[in-house]
């Protein structure tokens, strides 16, 4: 062979050795991310969400609907003085499928984003508002990004709301707490602004899928709510909205319902703090899980009042339900604060913090009652997690077979979650901790979230700024699904039609018969129980994406579906 040809192979040959040998090093280093990007089983080293340069704050996270989960924040890492928004999408194993540390999202030139607020929509597109403040000056903006599944614009350009300065609203400094709502395929935004000289009240707007609004900037005003700190809104079943607030210098507790053409809806607010000395102080402002919505338009409020949890119910007409009002969660003679509320399978949950001995500051209690308000449990509640704690917060989500998981943070345990069953019992021989007390959440910047599984799943900003995720399976195991019978029955379940509008069947593993169907929505909550048949009806079923959990002899087998 001559040398020309000799040369000639030669140097393919080496081509062709850098190509696979590049080849190799980017299947390396895919592994390696996704091995390192996924949920930790180390309490010591929480899976990292994101830990760029300076801070990261605001955290938002919401399911996706398909077993994974959406987070959003605000981020300085570009200069230290501006913030910008930035977000990532998680599967179910914790791996991330944006850009590692967190995909920009959206720049306001010379300004900061100051808040965000984001809502996925039943066509599995994404509503993210935010607020942004100019550098040096005063007023703020509110915007609105309608966003597909990969963080993709689908409006040319971001929507413009609410601005501040000068309006029919006065002469507004800026804007705060933000709120988003489904309402049908629209969204309600709401906020809290202040005008100048004035004090701080509400407003909102209807922002619909094809970028129309009701009401135009500055927003809709909400009469009454001068001197007001926004608690929650919720969905009137009628295309209206209720807000649930501290109302004024007294701290009274108010719903006020404002109708689909954003006029009042009764003739008189509803102080839902009747018969009581009012909010002790403001310390659930930043929660929704103080008013829930228990079907029919009505709702459940719970508030701290004198050391006490008094709650009430009431429905869409502004009446209260139950008699007398209020009935107490729990009024033992030590004392009780931030409560929180959950509904699983007709049943009203709540978890407080509470300093009765032998409490080392505050411990952990959950309680179950049934709709006429009766506590189902110990008297004045079951003591969940008890540990030495400083400034802890209570977290309440729904677990499977009517048990809920409550999660608390603590100097020693750090923090962690322990799951009760329906009966009131642990369902776990000890707390399964999501982290150790060195990365423990900052105050109440946390998102505590059901898995759809059974489990809980959380995201938090630690003390350094840096933003982290854990998730707890229903077993009590940390980020892991090895030995969690119904993860490994997973790949053997396969479900037709899917999607489907009235009936759907679950193909099971050879031998293996149902003995039971649990349906679960994505927030967690139990839509519906099923008997024996492979086959069930779910025509009555919103629209949207579920869980199934089938139970046989052998296994209990996860299945998710859709219904159209």
């Amino acid at each position: 062979m001559d040398r020309g040809k000799i040369t000639e192979r030669l140097y393919y040959l080496g081509i062709w050795f850098c190509l696979c040998t590049a080849l190799l090093l980017l299947v390396l280093l895919a592994t390696a991310y996704r091995a390192n990007a996924q949920w930790s089983t180390d309490p010591a080293s929480p899976l990292v969400i994101c830990n760029a340069a300076n801070a990261q704050g605001d955290l938002h996270t919401l399911p996706d609907g398909n077993g994974g989960w959406f987070a959003f924040w605000t981020d300085k890492r570009a200069d230290g003085i501006h913030a910008e928004l930035y977000g990532q999408h998680l599967d179910e194993a914790g791996h991330a499928l944006w850009t590692a540390n967190g995909l920009l999202i959206e720049s306001e030139p010379d300004s900061t984003i100051a808040g965000v607020a984001p809502l996925l929509m039943p066509d599995g597109t994404l509503l993210v508002a935010y607020i942004y403040q100019p550098t040096g000056g005063w007023g703020g903006v509110i915007k609105v990004l309608h966003l597909d599944s990969n963080a993709l614009p689908l409006w040319p350009a971001p929507l413009e709301i609410a601005r501040g300065g000068s309006g029919p609203l006065g002469n507004i400094s800026g804007f705060v707490g933000l709120r988003m709502m489904l309402s049908g395929n629209a969204a309600y935004v709401a906020w809290s602004y202040t005008p100048q000289g004035g004090n701080s009240r509400f407003a909102y707007e209807l922002v619909a899928l094809d970028g129309s609004v009701q009401f135009g900037s500055p927003g809709h005003a909400v009469p009454n709510t001068e001197n007001s700190s926004q608690l929650s809104i919720h969905d009137d079943l009628a295309g209206g909205i209720i807000f649930v607030a501290k109302v004024g210098i007294n701290s009274p507790l108010m719903a006020i319902r404002m109708d689909a053409d954003g006029d009042p809806a009764w003739s008189a607010d509803l102080q839902v703090s009747t018969n009581t000395s009012g909010l002790d102080y403001t310390y659930a402002f930043e929660t929704a899980q103080t008013t829930m919505a228990i079907g029919n338009g009505e709702l459940i409020s719970v508030f701290m009042s004198g050391g006490d949890l008094p709650m009430a119910r009431y429905d869409t007409s502004g009446t209260f339900t139950w008699t007398p009002t209020p009935f107490f969660a729990c009024n033992e003679s030590h004392g009780q604060r931030e409560p929180r509320l959950v509904m699983n399978n007709g049943y009203l949950f709540m978890a407080w913090g509470d300093n009765r001995p032998p409490a080392g500051n505050e411990d952990l209690y959950v309680q179950k009652f049934d709709m006429n308000g009766t506590p189902l449990w110990a008297a004045d509640g079951v003591a969940a997690i008890q540990t030495s704690t400083y400034i802890p917060r209570p977290d309440l989500v729904v677990s499977d077979s009517g048990g809920v998981i409550a999660t608390f943070e603590g100097n020693t345990l750090g923090f962690a979650a322990m799951r009760m069953r329906s009966d009131g019992t642990m369902a776990w021989a000890a707390p399964a901790q999501f982290c150790t007390s060195a990365f423990n959440p900052f105050y109440e910047r946390r998102d505590v979230l059901p898995d759809g599984e059974g489990g809980v799943v959380a995201f938090w900003e630690s003390f350094v700024g840096d933003l982290h995720g854990a998730r707890i399976y229903r077993n009590g195991v940390l980020g892991s699904a090895v030995g969690v019978e119904e993860r490994d029955a997973f790949a053997t379940v396969r479900t037709y039609p899917n999607p489907a509008s009235d009936h759907i069947t679950f193909e099971l593993p050879v031998n293996e018969a149902v003995l039971g169907i649990e349906v679960l929505a994505v927030t967690g909550n139990s839509v519906g129980t099923f008997g024996r048949n492979a086959t069930i009806d779910i025509s009555a079923l919103p629209s949207g994406a579920y869980t199934a959990r089938i139970r046989t002899h052998a296994a209990i087998h996860t299945a998710r579906f859709v219904k159209q």
